[in-house]
C-alpha cells in the first residue's frame, strides 16, 4: 500500500511540469482495432451460439459446458 501511493504521488509530481503527450493518433488507432477485433469475434461467435439456441433448450444453451 505505502509503495502504491508512493508512486502515485511520487508520478504526479515528477509530471508536474512535463507537457501533456499526444495521444489522439495511438488512442484512434486502438479504438479502431478493438472494433475491428470485437467485429470478428461476433462473427466467429454468433454461428455458434445460434445452433446451440436453436438445439438446446434455453438453459442448457446458456450453461453448455
Amino acid at each position: 500500500c505505502a509503495a502504491y501511493l508512493l508512486i502515485i504521488f511520487g508520478l504526479r509530481e515528477l509530471m508536474k511540469y512535463r507537457s501533456a503527450f499526444d495521444l489522439k493518433q495511438p488512442l484512434i488507432l486502438w479504438n479502431f482495432s478493438l472494433a475491428l477485433f470485437s467485429i470478428m469475434a461476433a462473427v466467429r461467435a454468433i454461428p455458434f451460439t445460434y445452433y446451440d439456441f436453436k438445439r438446446l433448450e434455453f438453459a442448457d444453451a446458456l450453461c453448455y459446458v
